[in-house]
């Protein structure tokens, strides 16, 4: 289902010109006290 949401957000993103942004990832880590 992720699958097919990218490809619908990356087909909305190209018919509207718009361009399709670099991948990208980022990372942070929490600490929690309980």
């Amino acid at each position: 289902m992720i699958v097919e949401a990218i490809e619908f957000h990356l087909e909305g993103l190209i018919e509207s010109g718009l361009p399709i942004p670099q991948p990208t990832s980022i990372a942070q880590e929490v600490e929690v006290l309980i």
